[in-house]
């Protein structure tokens, strides 16, 4: 029925917009049953379902979700960065999850989060020349000062890691000094580390002027202002 799907759809834009994550993914849940055929009631569905307690299996009804948003529009990058970042928690996945982001790179190429994003994942896989090369087109576009603070020291960082295996010894792991406790290496800017920098961008806005999509590491989820969503929607639907 799909006016019925459209309009349990609606009601859940609603209560996401008014903050109520319950009851959006309530109906977001009842349009899905529905056979719905909005991309955004499936990322939304997917989104929802990893933060909100009481869900059973969140991750792997967040993948089904996403992998449809996708189906049904293949051109909305937020959709690819919130799957690769679900396939973060998975190291057999991680080659899938670098194929997305560079997915999203390609649809938005002057996205900043982006970019980053592959960076940090092209390290965390050893590919470090790969990692610098991104790094040093990144600090040539970097429009503010805070993010060309945040490239060079990742470059920093990467030049460190380089030096060390280009010395046969083996990159710092996990607990070494020098390396964060998930084995990146420290970037920094200014007296926190890039890592601690980045973990600030993945952290959830739960207020009315934002929307929740994927994040990283033990947090799956990240906020992206509604300008943001909107921006890419309206680009995935010009392309749709």
């Amino acid at each position: 029925q799909p006016d019925l799907a459209s309009a349990q759809e609606s009601l859940g834009f609603l209560f996401m917009r008014q903050g109520d994550r319950a009851e959006a993914l309530h109906w977001f849940d009842r349009a899905i049953a529905g056979d719905s055929r909005n991309f955004l009631a499936h990322y939304y569905h997917a989104t929802l379902t990893l933060i909100e307690p009481g869900t059973t299996d969140g991750a792997g009804q967040a993948e089904a979700s996403l992998a449809k948003a996708l189906q049904l529009n293949p051109h909305f990058a937020p959709a690819y960065i919130a799957l690769a970042r679900l396939y973060l928690k998975d190291d057999q996945k991680l080659d899938r999850a670098l194929e997305l982001v560079r997915k999203a790179v390609d649809l938005e190429p002057g996205s900043f989060s982006h970019q980053m994003m592959l960076g940090n994942l092209l390290v965390r896989l050893g590919r470090y020349g790969e990692a610098l090369k991104l790094a040093r087109t990144m600090e040539r576009s970097a429009r503010s000062q805070g993010e060309k603070d945040m490239v060079r020291s990742f470059i920093e960082s990467l030049n460190q890691v380089q030096g060390r295996t280009d010395a046969g010894l083996e990159p710092k792991r996990e607990g070494e000094p020098g390396m964060m406790e998930n084995g990146e290496p420290p970037a920094r800017v200014g007296s926190r580390p890039v890592s601690y920098a980045w973990s600030i961008l993945d952290r959830p806005t739960l207020g009315s002027n934002a929307l929740l999509a994927g994040g990283s590491g033990d947090a799956l989820y990240k906020s992206f202002t509604y300008d943001e969503v909107w921006a890419a929607t309206i680009k995935a639907l010009t392309k749709g």
